[in-house]
């Protein structure tokens, strides 16, 4: 082992510290891909040594010629025991998983982004066939960037794998083709986020992954589709938001990531309102009007958190004028929802800003700790602006105590 580092003589914590420093602050120093001068391999070997002696792996590495150069001279095939293992962007997906291969045993925080992968067998077993399991491993995050047209969907039975996985995020189709990574984890995860595909439905169905009372501890769970739609195994987007729910009945947080429009969205949100538990839910490529907003956040008495597309004003009521429309609100919804306290959204052509401006000061009425809306930030200039204007004009008069806190802050 090269005799590089002045880190040799630190504790461990210290490293650690400023191995977590240069992958927060100053990733270039990592690698940059202008810096072709021995300064700047040194510089990889030096902190792949830190790594590789205080079992950390942070930042970015971009699997280069020159990154290739500096892991061969520090024997890749030597690296082990790493306890958090952070890759981006390898060039192929089979020197990512061989580092994470070696340190099975220690493993604790796994994320690896694949420019492509076609197989993620390397992660379970070397090219002898020899197994690795994960004992330790709380955190598995995969990604890919390319299309998997040609992935190979391995089989993995036998005993569990990752007996402790806390957290699983795969940002890809499902590259098992079995339980592999839910087998034996139950009682210990707390939070998904997976792409649905007719594929990985069978596997759930086949081995049962999810039941009722399977996973105890899972509150967090957001679920998409590669295609942003809803699978073709569905009949209704409210079938597909109903198996959601049914993954964990007890969600805290909900994330559905499909583009949901009329007439199917009226059943899938009154679906989810009927989940009382839900405190954030996240529908960012739907587009709302203040009404459903507004029933969501009164059916869900925990909800403090709503993202959404956009947001538009909607149908007025039979009988209102937007003059009327404070003090309807305030009758209808009255203190609807004193926990929630943020609504975020993109600005969408179906909302102008005057529309966003309405909703925004109707909302605050009945949603007491509601402090300001998550903007672009190309809208933020013009906001505060429009709102006294909106607070002046007729039918707020008499709330202007309820709607000072977004004036002026509490």
């Amino acid at each position: 082992m090269p005799s590089l580092s002045p880190f040799q003589t630190l504790p461990y914590h210290v490293v650690e510290m400023v191995v977590d420093y240069i992958s927060d602050r100053s990733p270039g120093i990592l690698y940059d891909e202008g810096n072709n001068s021995k300064e700047g391999i040194a510089s990889h070997m030096d902190l792949l040594w830190v790594c590789h002696n205080f079992r950390v792996l942070a930042g970015r590495i971009n699997y280069t010629t020159h990154m290739k150069t500096a892991l061969a001279e520090l024997q890749l095939d030597s690296v082990r025991n790493l306890v958090h293992i952070n890759c981006s962007c390898f060039s192929e997906s089979s020197e990512a998983l061989q580092l994470a291969r070696q340190s099975a045993s220690t493993l604790q925080f796994l994320s690896i982004k694949m420019q492509q992968m076609t197989d993620i067998s390397g992660l379970i077993h070397d090219s002898d066939g020899r197994y690795a399991d994960y004992p330790c491993l709380h955190t598995l995050k995969l990604e890919c960037l390319r299309g998997l047209r040609s992935l190979q969907r391995p089989v993995f039975g036998g005993e569990p794998l990752f007996p402790q996985l806390r957290r699983l995020v795969v940002e890809t189709d499902y590259p098992f083709g079995d339980d592999t990574v839910f087998r034996g984890n139950a009682a210990t995860l707390e939070y998904l986020c997976i792409m649905i595909d007719p594929e990985i439905l069978g596997m759930f169905k086949e081995y049962n992954v999810f039941t009722p009372t399977s996973h105890p501890k899972l509150r967090c769970a957001n679920v998409g589709n590669i295609h942003s739609l809803v699978p073709s195994h569905f009949a209704t987007s409210a079938e597909y938001v109903q198996f959601v729910l049914g993954i964990a009945p007890k969600l805290a947080s909900l994330g559905i990531y499909i583009r949901l429009s009329n007439p199917e969205l009226q059943p899938v949100l009154s679906l989810i309102g009927s989940y009382t538990s839900v405190q954030v839910l996240r529908l960012p490529l739907t587009n709302v009007c203040l009404w459903d907003a507004l029933s969501l956040i009164k059916s869900l008495p925990l909800l403090n958190h709503l993202h959404v597309k956009g947001v538009a004003l909607g149908s007025l009521p039979a009988g209102t004028n937007v003059d009327m429309l404070p003090a309807y609100v305030c009758n209808t919804f009255k203190s609807t929802c004193k926990r929630f306290r943020n609504w975020s959204f993109n600005y969408s052509r179906e909302a102008p800003s005057k529309d966003i401006i309405t909703c925004v000061l109707l909302l605050a009425l009945v949603c007491p700790n509601f402090d300001h809306p998550v903007l672009e930030y190309r809208l933020h200039g013009s906001f505060m602006a429009q709102m006294k204007m909106a607070h002046a004009s007729r039918g707020y008069e008499h709330y202007s105590s309820r709607l000072r806190h977004l004036l002026y802050g509490k």
